[in-house]
């Protein structure tokens, strides 16, 4: 005889439908748990993803911008100030080194333009003048993507949806359409501001700041409100020192959004608010202004980064 039919028929009886339930129940609330976990493990593996997307970009246009910047040249020489009559030796130049907070129609927080000997140059025929000068700058403005192509519009309703950021833009233009030559150019700052649709690109997204700061060797800044012009007291004597001088020193501080965050502003026709308001006006407020700004991005609950160096300028000839 088996053994099972030799225990009491309590031993021998199987799970009650409330044992059943129950051990049921027990399961599925295990299996919430962990699914709840993996949910949120993933979720975090991609924030963490875009936060680190997002910031490699910015990264990789911060350097961008050291590395045109720093390569900057006024190619300042020494003359006469009166030719018939000389009393006193002058610097000049015909490029320019410019910065400041108005350079641009609708930019945010600051822009700077400059010549550098990149070579570049969009026909072949130039190709062996590597030293050949571009007329370069950097500036951030808010709005669609400028790369976008125009058939999309012609797309109707299943048209992808436009995409408002806050861009950070890069002005380079070939060497044969170099224009600061142009008598029209003398002068003025026509030769980047009239070619800036042409000749501009974004090289990054969620640029919601650059602060330029140009300081003498001693790092002392050299402007009080930002606004420098190499040009800028060139016929006065004697010369201011900036005069057709580059800036031996120039800081650089970018602030930078995640994915996340730059959704979080929507896609509102006009710049979002996030912070910036009086902010970046004066040099002598600019950790401060950082401060004020970190502090205000924490309060909109927008994950940041600020990328930040003072770069050497070679071509600063500061000694004439």
């Amino acid at each position: 005889m088996p053994l099972s039919s030799r225990l009491p028929l309590s031993l021998r009886r199987g799970f009650t439908l409330v044992e059943i339930l129950c051990a049921a129940t027990i399961a599925l609330l295990v299996m919430a748990v962990v699914l709840g976990v993996t949910i949120q493990a993933a979720n975090a593996q991609r924030s963490t993803g875009a936060k680190i997307g997002s910031f490699q970009r910015a990264r990789a246009a911060f350097d961008i911008l050291a590395q045109t910047l720093g390569q900057a040249t006024l190619n300042t020489t020494l003359a006469y100030d009166n030719a018939a009559a000389p009393t006193a030796h002058i610097r000049s130049s015909d490029l320019q080194f410019i910065s400041g907070k108005t350079l641009v129609p609708s930019q945010v927080t600051h822009a700077v333009f400059f010549q550098a000997p990149l070579g570049y140059s969009s026909q072949s025929s130039y190709a062996l003048l590597g030293g050949a000068l571009n007329a370069c700058g950097f500036f951030i403005q808010y709005g669609p993507d400028p790369s976008r192509p125009s058939f999309l519009e012609r797309l109707g309703a299943t048209r992808p949806v436009v995409a408002r950021r806050f861009r950070l833009m890069q002005f380079l233009q070939p060497t044969e359409n170099f224009a600061l030559y142009d008598a029209s150019a003398a002068g003025n700052t026509s030769w980047f501001s009239s070619a800036l649709a042409a000749n501009s690109h974004e090289i990054a997204d969620d640029i919601i700041a650059l602060v330029i700061l140009p300081r003498d060797q001693s790092a002392a800044p050299l402007v009080s409100d930002y606004e420098y012009d190499s040009r800028a007291g060139a016929a006065v004597r004697p010369q201011p020192v900036t005069a057709h001088q580059l800036p031996p020193l120039v800081e650089i501080v970018l602030v930078a959004l995640d994915e996340t965050s730059a959704q979080q502003l929507g896609d509102t026709k006009e710049a979002p608010d996030v912070g910036l308001a009086g902010l970046f006006v004066s040099a002598s407020r600019l950790e401060d202004d950082l401060r004020v700004l970190g502090l205000r991005l924490a309060e909109r609950h927008l994950t940041y980064r600020v990328f930040r160096t003072t770069l050497s300028l070679p071509g600063a000839k500061w000694s004439l």
